[in-house]
């Protein structure tokens, strides 16, 4: 309502938005116009019961795998090859749980891209409207682009190859399945939407087992490269071992490698029988040189130094202490002294011999020693190696622990979309808020009278002239009575 001028030059703005609207104003201006607030509460109802017909309902039917490793249950060196941690593990099974090549095995196993379309209700033939649209706005928007091209451009247009049914199907099924690794486990959780419960757990068993049987695939395949990985690695050292084997034997049969621990014990305690034997006459050669030269001097406190006596018991000392030192270089026959003398040089030339025999003895018996050990060496990492190529072949043929299925998917019992209950409340908010907004939008654009409190708070300061009614003399008019 534009300001009016009262008597006095002065202006009144007649407009209601310059004060608060009261509790009660509001509801008078909301019960004013119930029947449109009424009617919009129940358009937007309608407009969400006729949503919730529309839309198909869906139903999710959830699978979970478990992923276990089994310490010390895998291929050879497969613990040496695996460098993630659980989680980030468990995030890669979840990515290859919904890849391509599963995705396209599914569709194949329960020919997904087969299923006829739904004709039957309303909603199917509205559905199918819809998708006549799609497809025509698709074609129009071709049209402009061939259009475009080859009258504006000059160039021949190539339209993109269209998606046939098979990956239809396919990007269908991505879309309706959905795997996430559960946080702080080992569990991969599969989630499949579909418009029919059975089918809807069909998919997710059937994700999971083609998923599963893939994955033994792939261990098998691992396996196998294990395996002749370490077939060739034994291939190229059986040489090797071979060799070191026949040169063990070799030098058994040449050197009598197995005597020689007997032939080194025997010459050991044939010296020490010598060795023992020697210090028996070199004790008792020294117990007769002390008896020897307690009778020189005797005899020479007897006898002069000239005296027979005297120069035979110098001479047989001196024989004596030869024979003690080992100084004679011959052996002269005969008994007596000269006998022990003999003796004694026999026994060291002998004692002699056995030590030249032991040191060739020792060298070959290291040299014997060195070849068994590398003997025993190769033999080791043959054998090893022959283990792990039996494990390979083990693992190859068997299953290893790895993911398998923890609860199997069911059909579920009701729809999970849509939520027909929530949508009738959001929907009814929805239309209370739309309704409040409308009546207060047209409050706002309504600058006409209707009421008595109107016109006192417009003609507030102002000089108000009567207006007598042609009907009724002396009366008011009908609109301010």
């Amino acid at each position: 309502m534009k300001a009016r001028t009262n008597g006095n030059g002065g202006s009144v703005s007649a407009s209601r938005t310059d004060r608060p609207i009261d509790l009660r104003e509001a509801y008078s201006i909301y019960f004013r116009r119930r029947r449109l607030a009424l009617g919009l509460v129940l358009l937007t109802l309608l407009g969400v019961a006729i949503g919730n017909y529309l839309q198909y309902p869906v139903f999710e039917s959830r699978t979970r795998i478990l992923v276990e490793r089994t310490a010390g249950a895998n291929i050879p060196f497969s613990q040496e090859q695996i460098a993630f941690r659980k989680s980030e593990i468990t995030e890669t099974q979840a990515q290859l749980l919904t890849c391509g090549p599963v995705l396209e095995q599914v569709v194949r196993r329960l020919e997904l891209a087969d299923h006829p379309v739904p004709t039957g209700s309303l909603r199917d033939r509205a559905h199918a409207v819809w998708d006549g649209l799609v497809d025509k706005v698709g074609r129009l928007k071709e049209g402009a682009k061939r259009l475009a091209v080859e009258r504006v451009l000059g160039k021949t247009y190539k339209p993109p190859p269209e998606p046939d049914r098979f990956a239809r199907a396919v990007e269908g099924l991505r879309t309706a399945a959905q795997a996430e690794a559960v946080p702080n486990t080992d569990v991969v959780l599969l989630t499949v939407r579909d418009r029919d419960p059975e089918m809807a757990a069909r998919i997710a068993n059937t994700m999971t087992a083609i998923y599963l049987d893939q994955e033994l695939v792939h261990q098998r395949a691992k396996a196998r490269q294990v395996y002749e990985l370490i077939d060739a690695q034994v291939q190229a050292f059986r040489s090797t071992y071979e060799a070191s084997q026949r040169a063990v034997e070799e030098f058994e049969g040449r050197e009598q490698a197995r005597l020689l621990k007997d032939r080194i014990r025997t010459q050991i305690e044939e010296a020490s029988r010598l060795e023992v034997a020697y210090r028996e006459l070199v004790e008792t050669q020294k117990s007769r040189l002390l008896t020897l030269q307690l009778d020189l001097a005797r005899m020479e406190k007897i006898y002069s130094a000239d005296n027979p006596k005297v120069l035979a018991a110098q001479s047989e000392l001196a024989k004596a202490q030869q024979e003690l030192t080992g100084a004679a270089d011959t052996q002269p026959a005969g008994g007596g002294p000269d006998d022990r003398l003999a003796r004694a040089n026999t026994i060291l030339n002998r004692i002699r011999e056995i030590r030249d025999d032991l040191a060739e003895l020792t060298q070959r018996e290291a040299e014997y020693s060195r070849l068994v050990e590398v003997r025993d060496r190769d033999e080791k990492l043959y054998r090893d190696l022959q283990s792990k190529r039996e494990e390979a072949a083990i693992a190859e043929a068997t299953r290893t622990p790895g993911p398998r299925i923890f609860e199997p998917a069911l059909a579920p019992g009701k729809p999970s979309y849509p939520r027909k209950r929530l949508n009738l409340l959001l929907g009814l908010v929805a239309g209370l808020f739309a309704a409040t907004a409308v009546c207060a939008l047209l409050e706002f654009l309504d600058r006409s009278i209707k009421t008595p409190a109107d016109v006192a708070r417009v003609a507030d300061g102002l000089e108000i002239w009567s207006i007598p009614d042609r009907r009724r003399p002396g009366a008011l008019p009908r609109s301010l009575s």
